[in-house]
């Protein structure tokens, strides 16, 4: 998304939504800490339908940078970076 360092053809920085996607493989949930300044410092991370459905129950307004997510067995969770 955001730390894209490169230009579109009219020189402005390309950006897009910053995604996090988790795969669990395992038979057992498990813990994910969740990125920071690697990912531009977002407010909060926020799961989407039907993308969200791997995440144990959360808060509606999203998950805290560095915070922890439980993501279920078998499971795939995709959260976008939200700004402040």
């Amino acid at each position: 998304g955001d730390r894209i360092d490169e230009v579109d053809h009219n020189g402005y920085p390309r950006a897009d939504d910053t995604l996090l996607v988790v795969f669990n493989r395992s038979d057992d949930a498990t813990e994910v800490v969740l990125p920071t300044e690697e990912a531009g410092h977002p407010a909060r991370w926020v799961g989407g339908a039907p993308f969200d459905e791997g995440l144990a129950a959360g808060d509606d307004e999203g998950y805290a940078p560095g915070g922890v997510v439980t993501v279920g067995p078998n499971a795939l969770a995709v959260l976008q970076a939200v700004r402040g």
